[in-house]
């Protein structure tokens, strides 16, 4: 999964710069101005319970600050009134300002705080409302990025059980790339108990969404029989999906069905087709045994049909180029 997690790592770089931008969606009911109300916007019956203790009131209140709609802006006040709501136990409070601590959107960066407060919300996580973290538009996503800032073990130390509970509370809210990472979770054993049948689980959920490492990965797991049952036709579907929208680790595991002929004819040229494309597209071990795989084929082939071979791998490649 290491393509998905660079491409998730540059979003990560990206959500500073969104925070404060975010658009506003919604408007929390009892924040709109009133008849009667007072002179900031805020309705005074809410303000009230919020300086009373109400915890909920507090949260109200400093995320009506963060929006900046029915009342000024005020990152200040909006920070006061959520760390009111954390100390007094509210998980969503908590939540939102571990993410603020986690990428400054109040101006204040600690990554301790953030890792504290998210331990802490964690207690309480079904409390959670994700709406009100401070970039609206990530919703279910934002427990996305907690996890992976636990996994990665840049963002906050690497805790890979912290990690799996926060890809499973966006897994369960139906966010493809906890589900993804989740599987991956299971598959390796980090986190939660190795389990083959999970990590299939929740990688298929997340390639019926269209996720294409999901789908690379799920195709491996029918082609071996890891975690599900051994199904080449299945195994073919879901690898040809992958390969089929850029995976080159999807087309190199095609490549190993066409020289065995599993769940399809066997072809040595479409094999060193796909073994080119892996080749050329992988690193690392995967390279070699791939470049060792097609190099052993095309001692089977004649010139013409490598020739045709490494044409339609063009193309594949004029499809797919590298992303810089």
């Amino acid at each position: 999964m290491e393509g998905y997690r660079k491409h998730l790592a540059s979003t990560l770089l990206l959500v500073s710069s969104l925070i404060v931008a975010a658009p506003v969606t919604t408007v929390p009911p009892m924040l709109s101005a009133q008849s009667g109300g007072s002179s900031t916007g805020i309705d005074p019956n809410l303000l009230a319970l919020a300086r009373a203790g109400d915890t909920k009131s507090q949260l109200l209140v400093g995320y009506a600050y963060y929006k900046g709609a029915e009342i000024p802006l005020d990152l200040d006040e909006a920070f006061a009134w959520y760390q009111k709501a954390a100390d007094g136990g509210d998980a969503t409070a908590q939540f939102a300002l571990g993410w603020a601590y986690l990428f400054g959107t109040f101006g204040k960066e600690d990554r301790n705080q953030a890792s504290s407060l998210f331990r802490k919300a964690a207690e309480n996580a079904n409390l959670i409302d994700p709406s009100k973290v401070p970039v609206q538009h990530l919703g279910k996503n934002a427990y996305f990025m907690v996890g992976f800032s636990y996994d990665e073990g840049k963002e906050l130390p690497q805790d890979y059980p912290q990690a799996a509970f926060w890809y499973r509370k966006g897994a369960e809210q139906g966010d493809s790339g906890s589900q993804l990472l989740l599987g991956g979770l299971y598959f390796d054993g980090k986190g939660v108990p190795q389990d083959y049948s999970q990590a299939a689980f929740w990688v298929q959920k997340a390639a019926e969404q269209g996720e294409v490492e999901a789908q690379g990965n799920l195709g491996k797991f029918y082609l071996a029989g890891r975690g599900v049952p051994q199904d080449f036709q299945k195994a073919k579907e879901w690898l040809g999906k992958a390969a089929g929208q850029g995976d080159a680790m999807a087309a190199y595991s095609m490549g190993i069905m066409y020289a065995k002929g599993q769940g399809v004819p066997q072809n040595n040229g479409a094999a060193y087709m796909l073994f080119d494309i892996a080749a050329a597209r992988l690193s690392g071990p995967e390279q070699i045994d791939a470049e060792k795989a097609r190099d052993l084929v095309a001692s089977m082939l004649t010139p013409e049909v490598i020739s045709s071979a490494q044409a339609a791998a063009e193309e594949w490649f004029a499809k797919f180029p590298i992303r810089k």
